[in-house]
């Protein structure tokens, strides 16, 4: 294991990745707590890609949406790549979270997102699980 990362957060991201069964955990980065699933990469970059074939483009000028579509159809290719890349699995140096609650400085104010990405070096501290306050103040962003 590299002494670079928590050596038990290492561990279940491993195993997300080996089992695709992850834990629900609280994160702390640089001071922003960070709630939500552990799921393996794979996952995360599937998700991402089901997000670009959701998204519309608000453009009505045909240029604009050639160039969007054509963006959107390079991205999704590289995330369909990574998504297929062996080394995240063995050697893991991001955690992937699904159903995500972020809680800035100001707790009363937390904001959602479908999924999240984020150095493994980054994160200060965790817990397993998350406090009931997860589900208190922020709807669904699951779709």
């Amino acid at each position: 294991m590299s002494s670079e990362f928590d050596e038990v957060l290492e561990h279940i991201v491993k195993r997300a990745e080996e089992t695709d069964a992850g834990l629900g955990v609280t994160l702390c980065v640089n001071g922003l707590i960070i709630a939500g699933d552990v799921i393996r990469s794979a996952r995360y970059f599937d998700k991402a890609v089901t997000f670009f074939n959701e998204m519309s483009i608000t453009t009505n000028d045909p240029t604009e949406k050639e160039i969007a579509s054509t963006h959107i159809q390079h991205f999704k290719q590289f995330l369909q790549q990574k998504g297929k890349s062996s080394e995240e699995r063995h050697n893991p140096k991001y955690i992937h979270l699904d159903s995500v609650v972020m809680y800035p400085s100001d707790p009363q104010h937390p904001f959602g997102a479908n999924i999240w990405r984020g150095k493994l070096s980054s994160v200060d501290a965790f817990s397993l699980g998350y406090g009931s306050w997860k589900a208190m103040h922020v709807e669904d962003v699951s779709d």
